[in-house]
């Protein structure tokens, strides 16, 4: 199927495109403003990124899709295949992507605000610059995944497999549950940490610099062979 055919159906009704192969579609900002410019719509509706929220693709193969800006707010993408799919500026609110593979997806500055990522894989995602809020990551796999996110408000990382994962020079994350969360060999640097739950989380042979760790909870958390360098840690629980 290609970004024709599907947008016409969308604006025809259909939200049905479970199981769809769009493998490569590219569904941009700027292809939505080239379209707006062909025909002049009487509503404003591409000027801004396609709008195809509460569509159902589920199990849908969008393998390297470029989907830059696009909305997909309460959209149904469990189970679908986004390798290496570019979802940079979209609108990811309240979309279910339990069980998706997101392998090497860019999210950067994505919304990702009430999201369902759980059991994701989003090995060597980035996610730099995103907003999570009351984001669900639970036992994501985000192995070698950047998450240098901008706003990290209550989103449950618990269980997620962060090996090798990074975190750098971002604002504070704030109420998160990091529970039981595999960090081995992961990095942050010049991060801020308030109110977060590391219970049973993992920090084998991981490097933390500069960071800072307020009302944190630390319960039984394994830091064998960690570096850390110039980290404060207030009123937390060891």
């Amino acid at each position: 199927m290609n970004a024709e055919e599907l947008l016409e159906r969308y604006a025809n009704g259909d939200r049905d495109f479970a199981g769809a192969d769009l493998s490569g579609i590219v569904l941009t900002i700027a292809y939505a403003r080239e379209l707006f410019e062909q025909y002049k719509p009487e509503e404003n509706t591409w000027s801004h990124g396609f709008n195809l929220s509460e569509i159902n693709l589920s199990e849908a193969n969008l393998e390297a899709a470029n989907l830059e800006g696009i909305n997909l707010m309460r959209a149904n993408l469990s189970k679908a295949n986004l390798t290496g799919a570019n979802l940079q500026f979209a609108r990811l609110n309240e979309a279910d992507f339990r069980e998706a593979n997101m392998r090497e997806a860019i999210l950067s500055w994505a919304c990702l605000h009430q999201t369902n990522l759980s059991r994701a894989i989003l090995e060597w995602a980035n996610l730099g610059g995103a907003g999570l809020v009351e984001t669900v990551l639970h036992r994501a796999k985000l192995r070698g995944a950047d998450v240098s996110t901008d706003d990290c408000m209550d989103v449950d990382f618990s269980r997620a497999d962060m090996r090798e994962a990074t975190a750098s020079f971002c604002p504070p994350k704030e109420r998160c549950n990091f529970s039981k969360v595999n960090w081995n060999r992961g990095g942050i640097q010049q991060c801020m940490f308030i109110d977060c739950d590391f219970t049973k989380a993992r920090f084998s042979k991981a490097t933390v610099i500069e960071s800072r760790f307020i009302r944190c909870n630390f319960s039984e958390v394994l830091l064998k062979k960690a570096k850390i360098f110039d980290a404060g840690k207030e009123d937390c629980i060891f």
